[in-house]
């Protein structure tokens, strides 16, 4: 059977920092200090977003969480990680897809269109919105400038362009299996998640927090348990 070991979960964010609820992992040491499933298995842990001081939130910043109790959760800069490589590439690739697909959309409607309405003029109307189509797809706001700059489709400033919601994160789950001899090790992304989103989100506005133990002891043969909040 195949095993797979899962190593951390990291978030990328500008805004906001990841913390995995204690008590989540064991401690047997009979089983090891590690999380491992099956490749056919599934698991649910609880986690916790917290935002970031202000003072931070200009730049990026990844949250790594092992599945451990041992180890605690870490936050550094983006560019101070090799996590960021993959998703990097992952986010460029989709763009290039996006934009090869939106090109043979194009290339279709001018070919149907008749040939007597190919000669007529751009108005001045729809050549401003094809320029701030493309400024507002490939560009970031620089730190010196005040106005915009292009970003390489591969870097991790092209991650948060600055039309992108300040409440989107990008999660990364790093793991690795054992097949014969060899390691191999992999990642999962999952990219722009929404974090109490302040602008085109339609759910349920009101987010509630609540203060409670950290662990219960409860024997359930005498009912359900009851968790002070």
């Amino acid at each position: 059977d195949l095993f797979v070991t899962l190593d951390h979960l990291g978030l990328a964010s500008r805004h906001y920092r990841l913390e995995a609820l204690p008590g989540q992992f064991t401690t047997d040491p009979a089983f090891g200090d590690v999380l491992q499933i099956g490749w056919q298995e599934r698991i649910t842990l609880h986690y916790r977003v917290i935002q970031v001081e202000s003072d931070y939130a200009a730049s990026c910043l990844l949250s790594e969480c092992a599945f451990s109790e041992s180890v605690t959760s870490t936050t550094k800069p983006c560019v101070a990680s090799d996590t960021m490589g993959y998703l990097c590439l992952e986010q460029a690739y989709e763009s290039f897809q996006n934009t090869w697909r939106a090109h043979q959309v194009e290339l279709i409607r001018l070919e149907n269109t008749p040939d007597s309405e190919k000669e007529h003029p751009r108005t001045i109307a729809s050549i401003r919105r094809a320029n701030t189509s493309d400024i507002n797809e490939n560009s970031c706001i620089s730190d010196s400038d005040a106005g915009y700059r292009d970003c390489h489709s591969t870097s991790i400033a092209s991650l948060f362009p600055p039309e992108l919601n300040s409440s989107m994160v990008h999660l990364v789950c790093s793991w690795r299996a054992i097949l014969g001899q060899e390691v191999v090790r992999g990642e999962h992304h999952l990219r722009g998640v929404p974090v109490r989103p302040l602008k085109n989100f339609y759910g349920c506005p009101i987010a509630a927090t609540v203060k409670h133990p950290s662990s219960v002891v409860h024997d359930f043969s005498k009912g359900p348990v009851v968790v002070p909040l």
